[in-house]
């Protein structure tokens, strides 16, 4: 456990429209925690925090997704699945990008400002009492984890899909204990190194802890035997099957269309508007996952309807086009040296979108280096920026990696092509003033940052 100093500053209680709710929620909670627990001490507090409010995770089945790449696409993809199968679902992601009302999504919409402003509301007093207790008052994430829980459950859904937010093990979602919670665990790789471990085998370990006591776990099956070893050994200590989802044998490209990927699964012809070769993979894990679940709760799958399901599933900040002062704008949310390498060569394989200028701006304890050396090989131009300048809170503002410490990588590696910038905003008009494809990479936070300043501009029209 790490001791901050208290502060004694009294909770934002007042909150009545959208706004007051996005204030508490963004400038109370994040910075006067009290303390900060770690391990299985942070999972005990989260589990502490759930008790004051009844448990909502336990009152309906759970899908619980966790993995270094792909686990939001395949969160949405189950939640679009089951939604075109009639089941009523929750879904809770993190980060957001665009709108915070993203973490508590039901049957693929967002709660109106309404109901997710009295939602917040409603959990000042547990705020209260949970702030009173050793454990001090719960984090940003803890609170929008419950709210989330707490609507899903006052919607009756049929079923929760869950991302974890970092790891899995000692995540604080990872507060389950009901037997049907479904795991699924997606493509692995080296991430968050200082907390989950800098080997394969190290983070496989933190990703199963999800798997449930007496359950299932839908896998991607790892390349590794080593790391595939690692996840037998939890699911057995767990008593949980393992259903290996295996993309090598069953799926196969079939065309790159304009927007996505035409693909055969298990020889069903598939679609997604979602570019990337990658998609497919985690698609065929959702699909894997949903079928498990049809077969388990006994109702009917339809590959017609997942194949709808599959098209018309679009992610915030995961491929999205904007257009704007006349130019084409791509944006996703690859975040690391993998993702971000799977991205930009998946845009290789359209002329239209070859070696462009890209925008990016790194969280703090992500591999930024690595990121930066990845987008300077394939990258016309680079516009280094940050998030999180101009935030009331000290704890927000370090988030993000600032550009000074972007300049001593640039000036060591001697990289020509690459600028930096105090914002997103500033970063994007200097990259409209060459004539190359746009493309913004990095943090959601960065993201949709950069979304919020071009809407109050008022230079985004509709997609605002």
């Amino acid at each position: 456990m790490t001791t901050r100093k208290n502060r004694t500053v009294p909770l934002f209680g007042n909150i009545q429209i959208f706004s007051d709710a996005k204030r508490f929620l963004f400038d109370d909670l994040p910075s006067f925690g009290g303390a900060v627990f770690r391990g299985a001490a942070g999972l005990e507090r989260a589990r502490t925090w759930l008790a004051l409010l009844g448990d909502p995770q336990e009152s309906f089945p759970i899908i619980h997704i966790a993995g270094t790449s792909g686990k939001g696409s395949t969160s949405y993809f189950i939640a679009n699945l089951l939604k075109a199968h009639g089941k009523t679902n929750g879904l809770h992601v993190s980060p957001h990008v665009f709108d915070v009302r993203e973490r508590a999504q039901i049957n693929m919409e967002l709660p109106s400002e309404a109901e997710f402003t009295k939602a917040t509301a409603d959990l000042i007093p547990y705020v209260r009492s949970m702030q009173y207790t050793p454990y001090g008052r719960p984090t940003y994430f803890e609170v929008t984890n419950a709210l989330a829980l707490r609507l899903f459950e006052a919607h009756h859904v049929d079923y929760g899909v869950i991302e974890t937010g970092l790891g899995g093990r000692y995540d604080s979602t990872n507060t389950v204990r009901r037997s049907d919670k479904l795991a699924v665990i997606t493509r692995l790789g080296l991430d968050h190194t200082e907390i989950l471990g800098n080997a394969l085998e190290e983070i496989a370990w933190q990703k199963a802890g999800i798997i449930p006591y007496g359950g299932t776990v839908v896998a991607l099956r790892p390349e590794q035997d080593s790391v595939r070893a690692v996840l037998e050994e939890v699911a057995r200590g767990h008593q949980s099957q393992i259903i290996w989802s295996e993309p090598l044998k069953h799926v196969s490209l079939q065309s790159r269309t304009e927007t996505g990927v035409e693909f055969s699964y298990h020889g069903e012809l598939m679609e997604t508007q979602m570019p990337g070769d990658y998609q497919m993979e985690n698609a065929a894990v959702a699909l894997d996952a949903v079928r498990f679940l049809a077969a388990r709760d006994g109702w009917d799958f339809s590959f017609d309807m997942a194949r709808q399901a599959l098209l018309e599933a679009e992610l915030p900040g995961r491929a999205n086009v904007w257009h704007l002062d006349g130019r084409d704008v791509m944006v996703d949310s690859a975040h690391n040296p993998q993702k971000i390498a799977a991205f930009l060569s998946e845009l290789a394989y359209r002329p239209e979108w070859r070696r462009p200028s890209v925008i990016f701006a790194a969280k703090r304890g992500k591999d930024w280096m690595g990121s930066l050396e990845t987008i300077g090989y394939l990258a016309d131009r680079v516009y280094i920026t940050q998030f999180f300048r101009d935030m009331a809170s000290p704890h927000l503002q370090n988030y993000s990696v600032k550009p000074e410490e972007f300049a001593a990588v640039i000036n060591a590696c001697n990289m020509k092509n690459v600028r930096q910038f105090g914002t997103p905003i500033d970063a994007f008009n200097a990259a409209l003033q060459h004539d190359r494809p746009i493309v913004v990479v990095g943090s959601m936070y960065m993201l949709g940052e950069l979304h919020e300043q071009l809407c109050a501009a008022g230079r985004l029209g509709e997609i605002c």
